[in-house]
């Protein structure tokens, strides 16, 4: 059936015809090549086999709202100056519209193309297609599609659409507001050059890949947004964002990345942020380019083998202020990688610089949260046989600890009894901290080994009557010019060493009531702090 270069004046209705014709080669399909339709024409529930519209002009409404389609179909270089309904059409073959022109609403709800047996065609191709009005579609239906270099002039609604095998956008364009939400792409999904003008929504998107392993699942290389980029709930086995370039904030709060991501975005705005709140991200790069460096959040995030970097190793920026780690959980991170920076920095992991934006954050950084925060690091750490940076956590969490006790400790909302006992907690992790760090510090209670004797050994030799020992005194510095003077000051000195370490040979005594009292101290000192020696030990081989 022919209906080549035909011209219809006035309205036209092939309301539930059949068109029959099956092989093109041969000249047995339906063609309408070079059709004009002046009028609204409709082919609502109709059945097409082999069918041919290329170079159709449609100046009014098109409607093929519920046809079925079960031979190759062609639409090449269409113009559709009225609406463009295709609302739950079901296309069995191989569908084009490459080329087609769309001046108004087009509508292709529930529309299915499932593509026919030529395996290195595309089962729907809008390549090179515009669509200058808007156009959707809702809950649609795609095996292979290519969209390569299509215009969306207006905005476009993908909302729960479902891809069932690759989904080609390289290229296209949206100037308005381009909605994935709740897509599903059960092939690859890729949309290399692609620029999004104003905010592209891919809420509850699922990027689950194809069975081509060798390549990413998701790809948005060289993609550019223009505006706020919303991942929301997302689902990627692997995402690449290489050289994508951001001016809005990014949105992965609870994103899941089950295999990995490669990202090297900049950023040519103000306002360019990744939020990674919630997200869990098991391997993959992050890296930050030579210029226009970005600020994540990965605030409640679950980061696995994970590398962060930037592209210059010689950038002097503190890397890890740019990533805001706060109730984070490491599963597998390599600490090691960022010795140097960390070393530098005494150790901080919940540094961030936030420049000049007021960001809205899913948790404050709390004394008690970055008390958590280090745990999670420092047991991460452990298990990964990371002694020294398992160990510069546990001291930065202990400090943090002690910040939480003396919060609760002041403040007066709370009960007299857990003041208290926050506030012993407090004088507890202090002492503790000071006096071996935290069991981490074997040096430094040696070296209060070694040092409070002598002090006490100065207190007796100068502290007067009420510090007096059968050593004598001395009434002054310059004494200590003499010998005698300086035999005085090893006396006391000798008597306050063999008191710490509780010999006591009996030749050197305490006489004056403060001198008792501190000889009994420095006994009780030593029991306590030969025990955080032996406390440190353990603590060092627990890491």
């Amino acid at each position: 059936m022919s209906f080549e270069e035909a011209v219809f004046e006035a309205d036209a209705s092939f309301l539930a015809v059949q068109f029959y014709g099956r092989v093109n080669s041969i000249g047995d399909n339906t063609t309408f090549d070079e059709a004009t339709f002046h009028g609204d024409v409709t082919f609502e529930y109709a059945t097409f086999e082999y069918t041919s519209f290329e170079d159709v002009l449609f100046h009014g409404a098109a409607v093929f709202e519920k046809a079925t389609v079960n031979g190759a179909f062609l639409l090449t270089d269409c113009t559709f100056s009225g609406v463009a309904d295709f609302d739950e059409v079901t296309f069995h073959d191989d569908t084009s519209f490459r080329n087609a022109q769309f001046d108004a609403h087009a509508t292709f709800r529930g529309v299915e193309f499932h593509g026919g047996a030529a395996v290195l065609a595309d089962d729907v191709t809008f390549e090179d297609a515009t669509f200058a009005g808007e156009v959707t579609f809702y809950q649609g239906t795609f095996h292979y599609s290519n969209f390569s270099n299509t215009a969306f002039q207006d905005d476009v609604n993908f909302e729960r659409t479902q891809f069932d095998d690759d989904a080609v956008f390289d290229g296209a364009t949206f100037d308005s507001v381009a909605d994935f939400d709740e897509v599903l792409f059960n092939g690859d999904a890729s949309f290399k050059g692609t620029t999004f003008k104003q905010k592209a929504i891919f809420r509850g998107g699922e990027f689950l890949g194809g069975t081509n392993y060798l390549h990413d699942d998701a790809i948005f290389t060289e993609a550019i947004f223009l505006d706020d980029a919303d991942f929301h709930d997302g689902v990627f086995t692997s995402a690449n964002f290489m050289d994508a370039k951001f001016e809005g904030s990014v949105d992965f709060i609870n994103a899941e990345f089950n295999d990995s991501i490669k990202l090297r975005a900049s950023s040519f705005g103000q306002n360019t942020y990744f939020n990674f709140t919630d997200a869990e991200v098991d391997d993959g790069e992050i890296i930050q380019p030579e210029s226009g460096w970005i600020r994540f959040d990965f605030t409640k995030a679950t980061l696995g083998t994970v590398t962060l970097r930037a592209e210059n190793p010689d950038d002097e920026r503190e890397l890890l202020d740019y990533f805001r780690i706060c109730d984070t959980t490491f599963e597998g991170f390599d600490f090691a990688a960022h010795t140097g920076y960390l070393d530098r920095n005494d150790w901080n992991l919940h540094t961030f610089d936030a420049g000049n934006h007021d960001y809205e954050f899913a948790a404050d950084l709390t004394p008690e949260m970055t008390e958590k925060t280090y745990l999670k690091a420092k047991n991460s750490a452990s298990t990964e046989s990371n002694i020294k940076a398992a160990g510069e956590f546990r001291v930065k969490r202990q400090q943090f600890a002690r910040k939480k006790f003396i919060d609760i400790a002041t403040d007066a909302s709370e009960g007299v009894k857990t003041r208290f006992k926050n506030f012993l907690r407090g004088v507890e992790n202090w002492f503790l901290g000071v006096s071996c760090g935290y069991g981490l510090r074997l040096y430094r209670i040696t070296t209060v080994f070694i040092l409070f004797p002598l002090i006490a050994g100065f207190v007796f030799a100068f502290g007067g009557d009420p510090f007096a020992t059968s050593g004598d005194q001395l009434s002054s510095i310059g004494a200590l010019a003499t010998s005698d003077g300086l035999h005085t000051l090893m006396i006391n000195i000798y008597f306050s060493y063999i008191t710490f370490l509780t010999i006591g040979y009996g030749g050197i005594g305490p006489t004056g009531i403060g001198a008792r009292f501190t000889a009994a101290g420095l006994v009780y000192l030593n029991v306590i702090l030969a025990g955080l020696f032996l406390y440190a030990l353990i603590k060092r081989s627990e890491i």
